[in-house]
């Protein structure tokens, strides 16, 4: 009977038009990610961006001039700054030799690609050196990651830089506020370093990768309506096809006599909920497909940065808007600064935890599935409750104001369960709600609709 009514669900109209507009935001979500990928090996994009950071480099090296003419009675400061001016003239230079290269060959030579990896990782090493102070419990990037300076220190020119790495320690010129936002975010950013460094030699995974799984990131995070369009599609299909059926009869005579209001709930939610899996399956699967047929599922056992606290805690970390990106995952700062309108920084200094790409992804559809049950229940017991059409069809629609406003603006969250929005961002913990208190409240909630339909459908089944 379950198998037949599955496929009664998906034969009908609704059930195209929700595959349709899961196929659409699909398809966004791939033409996203393909111009980004077309940006990112677009010879004179590039180009630009180096010619930028060049002229950059080059008045801040000016400036860095004066600064050590002016402190050079400082002895840490002139030590200090005879490293920085000589490492702001080697990233003149790679950068010339960048562009050079990427005239001759373009984004496809091999040689460009090495070197400007290579490039990225050591700006990456020495920025996060010039912000660790051993005297308050740091230790420097060539001890902490020493294994990792071992094995590619050779590869990645590392003894033969024209500056020390071991004597950047300890930026002088910042603040006391800097200092410390720098220290709590220590372990944070030796992480991600340490990341860095174990997976130079494999495939990068980013918004300009190709990747099935930078395809979900785009579908489900970077579109932050996508999950809320989704969740009114599944609310209004439950609502709809028992209201169908109502009217046709079919609901009363969907099994043999006498069927009480409860099993007939318990069997459209079942049926219903197994129908919405299998059209988001394939209507997300066939553009995963796609993009790992075109360029391969490699990279699920890379990392993802969490909240250290999201799967088992029950209270999130408050965060700013700003964030930056650590491969696959959003990483939202706590604290900003603003050098002089020259640039900002942005650091996480609440704990941050990773685990492997596949037990995010785990982890996320866990939350998933709760959200789809939810909505499917919730839409299948106000039609099976509210006799009347007219009364449940206002009900439905205030359910589906409150989801897309609560959704949107947060409002009610974490104790709502209507807010809680894209199961990607939840997941990474940067939606001010856990992952394991989102868990716990649509379980609860799911238990709750089910105990007041079996209550209020057995009283009529009495009656």
């Amino acid at each position: 009977m379950l198998k037949y009514e599955i496929v009664s669900i998906l034969r009908n109209k609704a059930a195209y038009i929700f595959l349709l507009v899961v196929l659409l935001f699909g398809l966004k979500a791939t033409v996203e990610l393909q111009r980004s990928i077309t940006s990112s090996q677009d010879t004179n994009y590039i180009k630009r961006e180096l010619q930028y950071e060049l002229v950059m480099h080059r008045q801040l090296l000016e400036s860095e001039l004066a600064t050590a003419r002016r402190d050079a009675g400082d002895a840490e400061r002139r030590k200090f700054n005879t490293n920085a001016i000589q490492f702001r003239k080697w990233r003149i230079e790679e950068l010339q030799e960048l562009i050079a290269l990427l005239e001759v060959g373009g984004t496809e030579s091999q040689q460009f690609q090495k070197e400007y990896k290579a490039y990225g990782v050591i700006c990456s090493i020495v920025s996060y050196q010039m912000f660790v102070y051993p005297e308050r419990g740091c230790s420097p990037v060539e001890v902490r990651c020493a294994d990792m300076f071992q094995k590619w220190g050779r590869q990645l020119g590392l003894y033969d830089l024209p500056f020390d790495i071991s004597s950047m320690t300890a930026n002088p010129y910042v603040s006391s506020e800097l200092m410390e936002a720098s220290v709590a975010a220590y372990e944070n950013n030796m992480s991600r370093l340490e990341h860095l460094l174990n997976d130079y030699d494999k495939k990068s995974l980013g918004l300009d990768s190709g990747s099935p799984y930078a395809f979900l990131e785009i579908l489900f995070c970077e579109n932050a309506y996508v999950p809320t369009i989704l969740d009114i599609c599944i609310l209004l299909f439950s609502f709809g096809y028992i209201m169908e059926g109502k009217n046709d009869h079919r609901y009363e005579f969907m099994t043999v006599q006498p069927c009480s209001e409860w099993k007939k709930y318990r069997h459209y939610v079942t049926s219903f909920f197994l129908a919405a899996g299998v059209v988001c399956v394939i209507g997300i699967g066939v553009w995963f497909l796609y993009w790992g047929m075109r360029y391969g599922f490699n990279g699920i056992d890379s990392h993802m940065f969490v909240d250290a606290k999201t799967y088992k805690g029950f209270y999130s970390y408050e965060h700013l808007e700003d964030y930056s990106y650590e491969g696959l995952a959003r990483m939202y700062a706590d604290y900003k600064y603003t050098d002089g309108g020259r640039g900002v920084m942005l650091y996480t200094t609440y704990p941050l935890g990773s685990l492997p790409l596949y037990r995010f992804l785990l982890y996320m559809c866990i939350l998933a599935v709760l959200k789809v049950l939810f909505f499917a229940m919730l839409g299948s017991g106000i039609r099976v409750l509210i006799q009347h059409s007219q009364g449940g069809t206002f009900v439905v629609a205030a359910a589906t104001v409150l989801t897309g406003y609560s959704q949107l603006t947060g409002w009610g969250k974490p104790y709502n369960p209507f807010a809680i929005g894209s199961c990607w961002n939840v997941t990474l913990g940067s939606e001010r709600i856990t992952w394991l208190y989102a868990v716990l409240e649509l379980t609860f909630s799911c238990i709750l609709i089910m105990i007041i339909t079996c209550t209020v459908s057995g009283k009529k089944d009495r009656i």
